[in-house]
This record gives C-alpha cells, structure tokens and sequence, in this order.
C-alpha cells in the first residue's frame, strides 16, 4: 500500500434506486449502490473496479447487479494477448487512407466482403437469336467446353492462391503494423496522440482544457442531444477532469506514472478527440470517450479503443497487461461491440473471478442476470465488520473499536458499514470509511 500512498477515503452513500436506464430507457428500472471518494490510492481502485466498481468523476458506483433492468458486467482484454477483428483493421485502413490522402469513405456505405461476394452484375435480356452466330458441331463445343473448364479450373486455383497469400500477409499485420504503418513524404493529414495528466492537472492539461471543453460540448448536443446549459465546464470537470485518484510515480511502474489522464488526439492543430483514462496497477481503464461528429466517418471510438490497447503494450510492463472497456451489457445490442476486442473477460458478479467471454454469452443468452462462476464452492471472501477501517472525528480506527468507544453511533452505522463491506470486499480493511 505504502508504494502506491494513501489512505483512501470514502463517504457511503447506500443505494440509489428507481432512477431512469440510460440504456433500455426503462423510467424505474435502475439500481446502484454509491459512494463519494475524497481520495484513492490507484490500488484501492484497482480492487474497486475489480469488485464491479466504476467512477464518474468521484462518485464510484456499483450496478445492483440482481436488481436491474439491464445488467452490466465488467469486462477487460488481454492486451499482450488482442487480436485484431476484420472490422478493427478495416477502421485502421480507412484512417491511414484519410491521414495519407485526405480521402474520406463513409464505413456505412461500404460493402462487406459478404455483399461483395454476392453482388451481380444487371442482367441483360438476350435476344432470341443472336446477330452474326456461327453454328458449331457439337464435338467441337464439347472439347471447347472442355478446355474451357480446364482453363477455369486453373485460373480458380491461382486465384485462391493469390487470396490465401493476401490473407496470410494480412494476418501476420500486428495492431503496431496497423498504427505505423508509413506515411507519404507529404501526407494530407498528420494525427498526433498526446498524452496529459488531467489530475493534478497538469500546464499541458490546463493549455488545453478551453478547447477540451469545446469539443466536449459539441459531442454531448450533437451525438447525446443534451442540452448546452448542461454542459458547462463545472459540470465538464466534475464528470470528467476531477478525479479522487492520487498521482504517484513507483520505480516498477510506468514513466508518466498512475492516475488519471486524457489522451488527445489532434488532427494537425484541430483537437478532434478525447480518451478520459485511468492508469492503475494491472490496468488501463477506459472511463469515457468524446470526439469532434464531423469526423464519425473515421470511426474514432473503435480507433481509440485500439490505440489504447497499443498503449498498454507498449508500456510493457509485466503487472499492467489489461484493458479494461467499462461495462458490457449484453441486453443492450449496441454495447455488445465490447465483446469484439478479443481476448475479453468478463467478471462474475458473485465470485468476482473473471470468465471468457465466448464462455459468458450462452447463459447471458437465457438470462440478462448469471453467475458465471460454475463452482458454487467458490465465494467472494468475507470481511469481517470488526475489521472495517472507519475515519470519525479525524481519527481512524477498526470498526471494531470505534463501536466500543461510540456504542449508541456505533448501532446506528452498522447496516450502512456491513451493506458497504460486502460491496468492497477485503479493500475495505483498508479504505477509510467516513462517519459524520
């Protein structure tokens, strides 16, 4: 804990029910339990987030799993392991092709190889008897059809073989291949990623922060049809620049260190996109992404998500291998494209043991709410109540003796601190929990 300071302190706000789903648009179908944090340390975090946990400035919520209409499951891959899917490469060939030429091609107007496959050419009428024809025997047509299957026959098999070379070449592309692939002396565009930590903010960060915000705004009206009164730079920094996270910088971690940062992407001197993340102990953590609509036809969300995963490889750090995407729902049609970035994991929400996902989508198929841990041995582990750390009066202690000294106050907690302990789990032995 030492290497990664502390302590951790949070305020338990206990559940917050029968609020609208921002997915199926259910009025009161909604369920989470809530807590403010004041400060994490990134480990405290990395076990919160591994609990089911998310953030959204320094509030940290957990979905009621059991209780809700669309049930959200955490869900990671594998960096050092991802493999590229045909659509992530065709978003990376569609960018290289616009920073290269400044051509742009809309992704919902292209063919897939399946509609390739079976497009035809218009049918002309033929005529009942052709201009010009010359009749020929029939032993001269069967040899001449003959030679011309032998002839097809052939073509058929260079042409295979020409694909599968093609194929082969394609495939032994790495993701790296993809995002460096070399541009002309003089390209039409140039992309360049930076990036800032937004907690403390940082003198890049606060350059920025005006055009940040403008981007933001631009995002939220146009994409989400929110309201510009409602997307002010308070509300903009409280949800995405604030963060309880502390910066800190071990020897064994990576150079720019933990916490939170935007990663920016600008398109020659125009800002067109940000990446809200979290860098913690085992994991880069994707909190929320923004981006300039006049640019959607570059599919920047599926090619940030892919920078991002670059991202952790090279940081090759033997500890911080995964990408966690936030929530899969697999109720919600539109958010099943996480499940796209292979190998992916999700999260039991009982066990808190992770499962592939190939594993998880035949029981999501029967029910939106599972346990995909099939050993019913196997429970999250206990804490006991006694050995939850609180914080009252500036003081920290054991439940246990804080109970001791305030008895009467000490009553009136315990429900909120045993609700709050099986939500944590063993965190919160260390995380402080503040009483009033």
């Amino acid at each position: 804990m030492d290497e990664y300071n502390g302590p951790s302190i949070v305020q338990y706000l206990g559940p917050h029910k029968d609020y609208k789903c921002g997915y199926c648009k259910g009025v009161n179908s909604n369920y989470s339990h809530g807590m403010w944090a004041s400060v994490l340390t990134v480990e405290d975090y990395q076990a919160l987030i591994d609990r089911g946990f998310r953030r959204s400035g320094c509030y940290c919520y957990k979905p009621a799993m059991d209780k809700i209409c669309c049930p959200q499951y955490t869900i990671r891959c594998l960096a050092s392991d991802f493999k590229l899917g045909k659509s992530h490469k065709k978003v990376l060939k569609r960018m290289h092709k616009f920073l290269a030429t400044g051509a742009i091609s809309h992704p919902q107007r292209e063919s897939t190889d399946h509609d390739k496959d079976t497009d035809a050419k218009p049918v002309r009428e033929k005529p009942a008897v052709s201009p010009h024809t010359v009749e020929i025997p029939r032993e001269l047509q069967n040899m001449k059809k003959a030679k011309i299957r032998r002839m097809e026959r052939k073509a058929l098999v260079k042409k295979e073989t020409v694909k599968l070379v093609k194929r082969s070449a394609n495939e032994a592309k790495t993701l790296e291949d993809f995002l460096h692939e070399p541009l002309p002396e003089k390209p039409a565009h140039t992309l360049t990623v930076k990036l800032v930590r937004s907690h403390p903010r940082s003198e890049e960060f606060k350059r920025t922060l005006a055009a940040s915000h403008a981007l933001y705004l631009k995002y939220q009206v146009t994409v989400h049809k929110d309201k510009p009164e409602k997307c002010g730079l308070e509300q903009y920094c409280r949800f995405l620049v604030d963060s309880p996270l502390e910066d800190c910088y071990p020897e064994s971690g990576p150079e720019m260190g933990y916490g939170s940062f935007h990663q920016q992407y600008w398109l020659d001197e125009r800002l067109i996109a940000v990446g809200v993340i979290d860098i913690l102990p085992h994991c880069l953590s994707s909190v929320y992404f923004y981006y300039d609509p006049d640019y959607s036809f570059l599919s920047l969300g599926t090619y940030a998500s892919l920078q991002e995963i670059a991202f952790v490889r090279q940081l090759a750090l033997p500890t911080l291998q995964w990408y966690y995407l936030g929530f899969y729902i697999h109720s919600c049609t539109k958010m099943r494209y996480k499940g796209q970035y292979k190998p992916s994991f999700l999260l039991c929400p009982e066990a808190f043991t992770w499962h592939p996902i190939e594993e998880c989508l035949p029981k999501l198929e029967l029910s939106n709410y599972c346990r995909f841990n099939c050993d019913s041995a196997n429970v999250a582990p206990v804490v006991s109540l006694g050995n939850v750390l609180v914080l009252y009066r500036r003081q920290a202690m054991k439940f246990s003796q804080f109970k001791a000294l305030y008895e009467r106050k000490g009553n009136e907690e315990e429900d909120s601190i045993c609700e709050y302990s099986k939500l944590v789990g063993p965190a919160a032995t260390r995380i402080l929990f503040y009483i009033h």
